[in-house]
């Protein structure tokens, strides 16, 4: 929606270019975002993720400091609240839409800083600790602790469970390959790593990614945040703080830590590796 408003106001003024008629001119500070912003909203961010990080047991430092923050982003307050943390193994994204909540969590590292797809022939021989009646009660705890309304997400969303798998034996998995190769094996090899979902679609409303072996989150998605009884966070003086003039540049430094910002909302590159050779397994 929020594109839809900038795509209609481009096309006004587009229009009046044409016609000669005057046109307003746009904010200058648009895209602005002030370091006392930052600061605020950092800061509103890292208690909501220390909330999940606690609720949910992950790899993370407990509790997570700004001096844990890895890659960080913002979006620009006029245009919503929204932004990314990464730390050492998690990656944390409360988007626009997701009206000012903690949507995406994704787990950037397994063990020893491989990734899922690292440790594809290892986990093809490794038994998992639960099925898929064991991953979808998990998945629920999870939801739950989490002020997930998993009765309300139930009445409108029919659950489905799938395990991924790929078409081959371990040793001829494609290293570092994004893409799904022909099937040419009749060889169906199952990993232990489950996917449970509410709802239809490559991108389900609710979806809950788990690590079967150890019973650990791997990801946490909510495009609908709705069922999230979390309370939003908000910023009530946010204009005002991103009118507030930066340090200058001998203190910023000092001040910033780590922290990155851009008007792009990519989040690291190994966040935007779709998991590979998944497929529909029962449910």
């Amino acid at each position: 929606m929020r594109r839809l408003g900038f795509l209609c106001c481009y096309l006004l003024l587009t229009e009046q270019l044409i016609s000669g008629e005057d046109v307003p001119l746009l904010p200058t500070n648009l895209f602005h975002v002030s370091m006392a912003y930052r600061v605020v909203a950092v800061e509103r961010m890292l208690g909501e993720v220390n909330y999940f990080a606690q609720q949910l047991q992950l790899p993370t430092p407990r509790p997570i400091r700004p001096a844990d923050i890895t890659w960080s982003h913002l979006n620009p307050p006029r245009t919503g609240f929204g932004g990314a943390i990464t730390v050492r193994n998690c990656d944390f994204s409360f988007p626009n839409r997701g009206e000012g909540k903690l949507c995406y969590i994704t787990r950037l590292t397994v063990r020893d800083g491989h990734d899922v797809l690292d440790l594809y022939p290892e986990l093809a021989s490794t038994p998992s600790l639960i099925d898929s009646n064991g991953a979808y009660q998990l998945a629920t705890q999870w939801l739950t602790s989490v002020s997930v309304d998993v009765p309300a997400l139930e009445q409108k969303y029919k659950s489905n469970v799938r395990q991924w798998f790929f078409w081959g034996k371990p040793e001829n998995l494609p290293k570092d390959q994004w893409s799904v190769p022909a099937i040419t094996s009749t060889n169906k090899t199952m990993l232990p790593i489950f996917d449970v979902r509410w709802g239809d679609g490559e991108t389900p409303p609710v979806k809950v990614t788990i690590l079967g072996s150890t019973k650990e989150l791997l990801q946490l998605r909510m495009e609908d945040s709705s069922f999230s009884r979390r309370p939003p966070l908000v910023i009530t003086n946010a204009l005002e703080l991103d009118d507030i003039p930066d340090p200058q540049v001998k203190h910023l430094q000092q001040i910033q830590g780590p922290e990155t910002n851009s008007v792009s909302t990519s989040p690291p590159a190994s966040t935007n590796r779709p998991p590979p050779f998944h497929r529909r397994v029962g449910g």
